[in-house]
């Protein structure tokens, strides 16, 4: 799609940003048209620009602004406006230059068709193509003139015609745009040159003479705009409505054309376009003129306004979630305000903005200057602006980052708790594009936070934990507390992009350190301190105890040497080459095959097995592997050494024993049916799912799986679930197969969660007897608790995508459970105790990635299997329901029901006349049964289904529910 910028105008077409540079020089040609015989009344003047005197001119002028005569000297004092606007904004970090043609002063180029034709284009590829021979047929008169300019000395390319835009002219005047690289590519049948073809004409801006014929708009606010386009600034109105969208607080929506007043003649006369105010934070710091300060943690910053010097910090940026931030800056409207004393307003605005001749400098009826650009914002304080980084992505190119009102790139936390900016429904101008209820300041509105309004909540309506108190009056400096609501007191804190997340107490405290794997090499921190320790170029490959002392090892490869340290260490404790890089490793004290000896296992392009204690090469073998499982098998106390790589292999004393071909994710084992023998847990990333041991079964889950699943006990009933984050939602299985009760779970599309990359962890954060499922997701960590719900408090957002499965261990010895994750640079590490509704989990299952530090990937927690309850109803009436009810053609019918102890189960389908069509038996255990048939057969109805339960002891239940079918 084309990229053209229109003022005040629906019609827009797209733009590509021109490369932001600090020295700009900028090459204006002035061109008028054939003379008007006689006068086109659809287009304002006859082609030739207003070359009367100043004086024959004034009786018409309402204000002696940008008064004739038009000439060279007059775009050259609007160009030399310009360059001290943007050295002011810019704080000298843009720095213009320009040259007027022709360089006779009152000689334009004469272009060979009539105004009416450029302008009188109707479809946006006609309005395109005149705009295109409007400036190809000026740069070709210029290159033409022997006293014109070369082409190559310039880098900005303006042309300036004669009358006035369609912005404030009539029917056919030339709407004023910015024509990007993208544009001219698709308007022109070839490229544009210049200097005998010499010099590429890469983008161009086409504005009018001036922008009033009467004085009461001005040419600077236009100038100012449009070379925001050229410097590489995207419009920031609603186009598609033509609607403001940030108001008058920005210059490139319709700040640039913002009302005021100047002191004329004893009276207040009103103004537009004179004064075009300083860019918005987000446009400063698109540009680089500005470096927001990123706030994550409690903290209480002052905040200069834009327009002042200062060390301190002109913005500050707050991450909420996925790609969303908040970006505070100081605004402060400096011009004078209400009525002088004995002075009317023309246009009878008591509250009238306004400026007398000492705060701006005119030189022949140019405005040259001013004391102070922000005069005539819509008021002062602190602007909470709103930015989704996400939106602006997929619509700034198509130039519509704030066409959709729901969904705006960046929007404005009005204080007044109104979203009045860019809402047609408001009549007067203060309230569409802006007011002096918009920023926060004491006096004023104050607070912002989750319970406010507007609120901190992120646009999918999360959440955030920000809270945020202006402390100050209006000034040019103002204190702001930001606090948050979740993460633990000195959190999240810096510490380089990390991949890898792991807890081991290191240092034998009882409390967890935090082990974070980054590109750069392995860190160490502590919950109270931060990070304590660094090892440059390290790789993580186990942490635990490997010689019994209450101090933890670490494990890690540089290359293809493998060491082991203590925390803090100047020296490892042993080195040793292992002439390979090690994938991945494993840590554990009870293999059968070493018995009586930790033993670290190293994957890679073979098996090599060291010594924990001493860095002894034990034994090598030619198995290639990605990554090891340690789990006991048999059941006889000692665990046994699983790899996976092109296959599964199971180490023996001699060789190695095949168990399963073909790729797979990370295997995990666990002993699902509680018989004190573990099973192998394959999934693969197409999404298969595999259970391998004394308990066998496979299931499609019709998703793939980007990381290996976990397990624990999510319902309470002492057997381990399979729990995977498929790419699309979190799935669970019992150990028999059948589907978790609630599972899966899907990804909420509306709070953009993405889809699931990181294994989930299992902990019982609510100390309910079950364990809760928490992954991380684009947005930050969320939490699944009884029958799937989401944890209260949950998700805890990050401010970028999770990039590491979670934590949950304890970090500060207080024996409770804390959280930790890795997003963006940053650790972020939460104290769910000291929420207002604290969780107080004390029982961490599978708190981690591989389930521990050791990378044993195998749970080995101890659990409480049921024990059978003989006062309780046998089949509980409660736990029996069919799903999915109603049952649709080609489903199964499922008949969910749980047993306080074994029993012989018969079910018996009945349909509306009493028939019996269908009839099932099995035998049911102590936990969740299910029990499924076919409904192929069955006509669209009601059924009633009666399941009878008899145990050993002569115990008997029947349950009647209801089930629906409808094809």
């Amino acid at each position: 799609m084309s990229s053209l910028r229109l003022l005040l105008a629906g019609l827009l077409l797209a733009w590509n940003a021109a490369e932001a540079a600090q020295e700009w020089r900028v090459l204006a040609l002035r061109v008028d048209f054939p003379p008007e015989t006689p006068d086109e009344a659809t287009t304002t003047g006859q082609g030739a620009f207003d070359l009367r005197t100043q004086a024959a001119a004034l009786p018409e002028y309402l204000v002696p602004f940008d008064t004739p005569p038009h000439d060279r000297a007059y775009f050259e004092r609007q160009l030399g406006s310009l360059a001290r606007y943007y050295q002011v904004v810019s704080e000298g970090q843009v720095q213009i230059s320009y040259a007027v043609f022709p360089a006779e002063n009152q000689r334009a180029y004469t272009l060979p068709q009539p105004a009416l034709y450029y302008g009188s284009g109707r479809t946006r590829e006609e309005i395109g193509q005149r705009w295109a021979q409007l400036l190809r047929e000026a740069v070709a008169l210029a290159d033409a003139d022997p006293q014109g300019p070369r082409f190559a000395e310039y880098k900005s390319f303006l042309i300036l015609h004669a009358g006035v835009g369609l912005e404030t002219g009539e029917l056919n005047d030339i709407r004023s745009v910015y024509l990007s690289p993208e544009d001219l590519k698709l308007y022109l049948d070839q490229p544009l040159h210049a200097d005998e073809g010499q010099t590429p004409i890469p983008d161009a801006w086409i504005l009018p003479e001036a922008v009033s014929r009467r004085g009461q708009a001005g040419l600077i606010g236009l100038l100012a705009k449009f070379f925001g386009h050229q410097l590489g600034l995207p419009g920031l109105s609603n186009f598609a409505a033509g609607l403001p969208a940030m108001g008058g607080w920005s210059l490139m929506d319709v700040g640039a054309n913002r009302l005021g007043y100047v002191l004329q003649d004893d009276s207040l006369k009103a103004v537009f376009g004179f004064a075009p105010p300083h860019p918005e934070a987000w446009s400063k710091a698109q540009l680089g003129w500005i470096a927001p300060l990123e706030v994550r943690r409690d903290t209480t910053v002052a905040v200069v306004a834009t327009d002042r010097p200062s060390g301190l910090p002109k913005a500050l940026r707050i991450p909420l979630a996925g790609g969303e931030y908040l970006l505070l800056e100081n605004r402060q409207q400096r011009g004078r305000y209400g009525l002088p004393a004995g002075v009317s307003a023309s246009y009878q605005d008591t509250a009238a903005v306004w400026l007398d001749s000492s705060q701006y400098q005119v030189e022949e009826g140019v405005w040259t200057g001013m004391d102070e650009y922000d005069a005539f914002v819509p008021g002062s304080g602190i602007l909470i602006w709103h930015v989704d980084e996400r939106v602006i992505a997929q619509k700034r190119a198509a130039g519509q980052l704030n066409d959709d009102p729901q969904q705006p790139g960046i929007f404005l936390h009005e204080a007044d708790g109104h979203r009045d900016i860019g809402n047609p429904v408001f009549e007067r101008i203060d309230q569409i594009e802006g007011s002096p209820q918009d920023p926060f300041f004491e006096g004023g509105t104050t607070r912002f936070g989750a319970h406010t309004l507007p609120a901190s909540r992120s646009n999918t309506g999360l959440d955030s934990g920000v809270d945020l108190e202006v402390l100050s009056p209006l000034g040019d400096t103002m204190l702001v507390r930001i606090s948050f609501a979740q993460p633990a007191l000195g959190w999240p804190q810096k510490v380089g992009a990390g991949r890898r997340l792991q807890g081991a107490d290191l240092d034998g405290d009882g409390k967890s350190e935090l082990l974070i794997q980054g590109n750069a090499g392995l860190q160490v921190a502590k919950a109270e301190s931060g990070v304590l320790w660094t090892m440059p170029g390290a790789r993580l490959l186990a942490a635990g105890n490997a010689d019994g002392d209450a101090k933890g090892d670490l494990f890690v490869a540089r290359g293809t040497e493998v060491s082991r340290w203590k925390l803090g260490a100047s020296a490892p404790v042993w080195q040793r080459e292992v002439g390979m890089e090690a994938g991945s490793g494993l840590l554990a004290a009870d293999l059968g095959l070493f018995s009586g000896r930790s033993m670290l296992a190293l994957s890679g392009a073979q098996l090599v097995l060291l010594d924990a204690n001493t860095g002894e090469v034990v034994r090598q073998e030619a198995l290639p592997a990605s990554s090891l499982v340690a789990a006991d098998l048999d059941g006889d106390g000692q665990r046994e050494l699983i790899g996976s790589g092109a296959g599964g292999w199971q180490l023996q004393l001699q060789g190695s024993l095949a168990l399963w071909t073909g790729t797979s994710l990370p295997p995990v084992a666990g002993d699902l049916d509680g018989d004190g023998q573990a099973e192998l847990i394959v999934v693969r990333a197409e999404g298969q799912l595999e259970v391998r041991g004394k308990t066998h079964w496979q299931v499609e889950l019709g998703d793939s799986l980007a990381a290996a699943p976990a397990l624990g006990d999510v319902d309470g009933d002492g057997f381990l679930e399979v729990v995977a984050a498929a790419r699309n939602g979190v799935c669970a299985w019992r150990a028999d197969g059948t589907r978790q009760a609630d599972f899966p779970t899907a990804l909420s599309r509306s709070q953009r969660a993405g889809t699931l990359q990181w294994s989930p962890v299992l902990l019982d954060l609510n100390d309910d007897g079950t364990q809760e499922v928490f992954y991380g997701t684009d947005n930050g960590v969320y939490g699944l608790g009884a029958a799937a719900r989401p944890l209260p408090g949950f998700p805890l957002l990050t401010g970028e995508a999770v990039s590491a499965p979670p934590l949950g261990l304890d970090l500060d010895g207080d024996g409770e459970l804390e959280l930790a994750a890795l997003a963006g640079e940053y650790l972020y590490v939460w104290d769910p105790g000291t929420w207002d509704t604290p969780y107080k989990g004390r029982q961490a299952g599978w708190a981690q990635e591989g389930a521990d530090a050791e990378g044993t990937h195998a749970y080995t927690a101890t659990r409480q299997l049921p024990r059978p309850d003989r006062s309780a109803p046998l089949l509980p009436a409660a736990r029996v329901y069919c799903y999915p009810n109603p049952v649709g053609g080609g489903e199964e019918a499922h008949l969910r029901f749980f047993l306080n102890q074994p029993a012989q189960v018969e079910l018996e389908v009945f349909d509306p006349l009493g028939g019996q069509v269908s009839h099932l038996q099995a035998e049911g255990g102590l936990a969740e049964n299910e029990l499924s048939w076919a409904v192929d057969g069955y006509a669209s109805g009601l059924y009633l289904c009666r399941l009878e339960a008899k145990a050993a002891d002569g115990k008997k239940s029947v349950v009647v529910v209801k089930m629906a079918v409808s094809k």
